[in-house]
């Protein structure tokens, strides 16, 4: 069994969310916290996306944070204390979440839709929750996917022993690497199960799936995910 640690950090906020985060106004500070990790963001199925987070009780913000895009963030959510008079989260009811985000210089506030490493999606669950986030945003899409499309980085290229194959893969769905002689001819594949937005390697020995020594020469790494596809040539000098 898969075992998933989360770090839970205190982020310094920078460049634009420096004001960005006023948008949403949470509540005071009750003395009574509940923590929630935010794990990724995900806006029209690409993640990574760095924003504003807010969880709301109802039409009440009772939680922020600034999620990077890189490291998952955490929110402080407080609950309500009514002996003292202060407003909060009630536990047990359902948590909502918005985000403040940029898209082509334009800022939007979205409704996330929640998916649960850890928790039942309602304030005061367990110790702690986990959660990813998906938003869906009409604003510049085409533009927006253009800009997080999968990269791919050999070297050393040329290479006569093992090359390392650095690929982006800015989606959780699934992907697959493959290799190609300039016949067209598949010699390699690797299938990937979905995973958050990072910075994968490759080690490749100039072999083919079946163990094969490949002839010297130039091929093409393609890395195919949810419509998402680029081509990269590295050349195998024995």
């Amino acid at each position: 069994m898969k075992q998933v640690i989360y770090t839970i950090t205190l982020l310094l906020l920078t460049g634009i969310y420096t004001s960005a985060q006023e948008h949403f106004v949470p509540v005071d500070t009750t003395g009574l916290p509940y923590i929630i990790v935010i794990d990724d963001v995900m806006l029209n199925n690409v993640g990574g996306n760095e924003c504003e987070v807010a969880v709301f009780d109802d039409t009440l913000c009772v939680g922020t944070t600034h999620y990077d895009g890189i490291n998952n963030a955490q929110i402080t959510a407080w609950e309500g204390s009514e002996s003292l008079g202060l407003p909060g989260f009630v536990s047990g009811n359902p948590m909502i979440y918005k985000i403040w985000i940029m898209i082509n210089n334009e800022f939007q506030e979205l409704r996330c839709n929640p998916e649960y490493e850890k928790g039942n999606g309602t304030f005061g669950y367990g110790s702690y929750s986990a959660v990813t986030l998906s938003c869906e945003s009409v604003l510049g899409v085409s533009s927006f996917r253009q800009e997080k499309q999968c990269q791919i980085n050999c070297f050393p290229n040329p290479f006569n022993h093992s090359s390392r194959i650095e690929y982006f893969i800015p989606t959780r769905s699934p992907f697959s690497i493959e290799i190609y002689n300039l016949n067209g001819k598949k010699v390699f594949q690797r299938h990937e199960k979905s995973m958050k937005q990072e910075r994968c390697l490759l080690n490749w020995n100039g072999q083919s799936d079946s163990g094969d020594e490949l002839p010297s020469g130039v091929y093409l790494v393609s890395i195919r995910s949810e419509g998402l596809q680029v081509t990269s040539k590295i050349t195998y000098l024995k």
